[in-house]
């Protein structure tokens, strides 16, 4: 019976993004505004999975991992780093990389525990953050964005009476509104020139002209297509979104969660 323990910690540290094997062009047209020094407060969360031990009532020493995490940051606390810096392994400073190479210091320091590392993650903004499971040809991106619309829950294979008994307010014939939050997951190997998995300005260009443009302050249930044979559910919604995803994210499309509100949310990770 595996057990998962998840321990975070924030460090800071500032990078550049440049290509020494490419020329100024190249790395403005692929890094822009990146290729200037600056900084992140990240967000370091590692989660260790294992069997709880009869005799103590836990998978390993939370005290322990407390200083797994601190050492694994040490090398990036308050220091620059860029592809020519000694910890980055000649590696482009993305949070796809800082994900791997603190995956290799955690593993080293939970080697010999009763504790496995299942997964790290390294968020630089409340945006963005990606995942490693230790597998090295696939890195997990998550953009998160936000866009208010209305509906109302109405079924139309139910009489008037089923639907109010189901749905309650939510069948309110004048609808009602929420401010969704949208993750969008890709997934993919790590481009060694770019250290990108996935290209964000191609994810925020889909999401903009798929869903932003045809759902952001608008009523789902007259104004998007989609939705004239469905109920606009957000489990409906989370389905809609990554069909109209898939054309322009094909097999990189990993998932897709709906925040409905600070209690609901729904995820989708296709057929």
């Amino acid at each position: 019976m595996n057990v998962y323990l998840e321990r975070r910690r924030v460090f800071s540290c500032a990078h550049r993004y440049w290509n020494p094997k490419r020329d100024d062009a190249w790395n403005a047209a692929h890094f822009g505004a990146l290729t200037r020094v600056h900084g992140h407060n990240y967000t370091l969360t590692a989660a260790f999975a294992g069997e709880v031990n009869p005799l103590t009532g836990i998978v390993v020493n939370l005290a322990d991992v407390k200083v797994w995490l601190r050492d694994a940051v040490v090398p990036f606390e308050g220091n620059s780093v860029d592809a020519a810096t000694p910890i980055m392994e000649g590696l482009q400073p993305s949070t796809e990389n800082l994900a791997q190479i603190l995956w290799r210091r955690l593993a080293r320091e939970a080697a010999g525990t009763p504790a496995r590392l299942a997964r790290v993650r390294v968020a630089e903004s409340e945006d963005v953050h990606s995942e490693y499971e230790g597998d090295p040809t696939v890195v997990y991106v998550t953009k998160s964005y936000e866009f208010s619309a209305a509906h109302r829950l109405h079924s139309k294979h139910l009489g008037d009476e089923e639907n109010a008994r189901i749905f309650g307010k939510c069948n309110h014939p004048g609808g009602h509104g929420h401010n969704y939050g949208l993750e969008v997951t890709v997934k993919g190997p790590i481009d060694m020139e770019t250290g990108f998995a996935f290209d964000l300005a191609r994810l925020d260009a889909a999401v903009q002209s798929r869903v932003l443009d045809s759902m952001d302050h608008r009523n789902l249930n007259e104004d998007v297509p989609q939705f004239g044979p469905l109920n606009p559910t957000s489990e409906n919604l989370a389905v809609v979104i990554w069909r109209l995803l898939t054309p322009d994210l094909g097999d990189a499309l990993h998932r897709v969660r709906v925040q409905e509100t600070s209690r609901n949310a729904f995820e989708y990770l296709g057929e």
